[in-house]
């Protein structure tokens, strides 16, 4: 219904008189009664119009020939009309999933939350404080799922970690790195050449990477085993991308990726408690050497 609404409420801004008979239309005029099908068009008197108002008014709670528009919560449609599941977003999908590493407290405008581990606190990004926070963004939801999994170098034991999302949330994540104010915003990734282009192209100024990453060559027991080297080979692209883009922070590592054809996913890093590090973009980011 919401797509319909949005139709009428063009055809009413625009007084259109004749308007295409699409399958839109056509359902309108089977079941309304409104218009006259001539040839490929329905012509619209008067009546018809006053009489789409009309129900738009009453099924959406807005008029149509305002530049008023449903909202995007069933809430906010609630408030609107009778039909909440006019919304367009899905229920949960402008909350983003956060949990802090060392199982402390999370700052709200609303209070503080504690989140158990094998648990995600959802929350509306308005209400989540990050100024001064050291920001850990996750990228796989799997990983974000076992968050305690995690082992993470000493200064990020109370790091807050964030979920990328996808969809609807990720854009509110990527404004609360940008705008939120937090004092250090570090990204984990695949240790690949897609990982690291992600990394490089997200709102963060540092990298999580494995802490003893040269050891893994393509002849050690481990990365016989766990390295997808047939990945490695799919991200040409990405290889070409961090030879332009790269600082020389990441030219070690990238070099090192590229000879023993490195592709290993966070799931794995993480399932084999692999020690992780601080890979940083720039010189005066706070951390560990890697």
């Amino acid at each position: 219904m919401r797509r319909e609404i949005s139709v009428i409420q063009k055809a009413l801004q625009r007084a259109d008189r004749k308007v295409k008979l699409t399958k839109t239309w056509i359902n309108m005029h089977n079941t309304l009664g409104v218009g006259e099908i001539v040839g490929a068009s329905l012509i619209l008197s008067t009546t018809d119009r006053d009489l789409l108002r009309d129900w738009v008014k009453n099924n959406a709670g807005i008029d149509p020939l305002s530049n008023d528009n449903l909202g995007d919560s069933r809430m906010d449609v609630a408030l609107q009309g009778r039909d909440e599941k006019l919304a367009s977003g899905s229920v949960f999908g402008s909350m983003i999933q956060v949990a802090r590493a060392n199982g402390g407290a999370i700052d709200l405008t609303t209070g503080s939350a504690t989140v158990p581990p094998g648990s995600l606190l959802s929350v509306d990004p308005d209400h989540l404080k990050v100024t001064r926070e050291t920001i850990i963004l996750v990228e796989n939801g799997a990983v974000m799922r076992d968050w305690h999994r995690l082992h993470l170098p000493d200064s990020l034991q109370s790091a807050l970690l964030i979920y990328r999302g996808h969809g609807e949330n990720a854009a509110d994540v990527l404004k609360v790195l940008s705008e939120g104010g937090a004092s250090n915003k570090i990204g984990f990734f695949d240790f690949d050449p897609a990982g690291l282009q992600m990394g490089l192209t997200a709102p963060v100024d540092a990298l999580l990477i494995p802490a003893h990453w040269k050891s893994f060559t393509d002849d050690s027991p481990w990365v016989r085993d766990f390295n997808k080297p047939s990945a490695f080979w799919q991200q040409g692209g990405n290889l070409r991308y961090l030879d332009r883009q790269a600082p020389e922070t990441l030219k070690p590592i990238i070099e090192h990726i590229r000879e023993h054809l490195l592709a290993l996913t966070q799931e794995h890093l993480v399932s084999h408690e692999i020690p992780l590090c601080i890979l940083r973009f720039s010189p005066n980011f706070p951390g560990e050497e890697t």
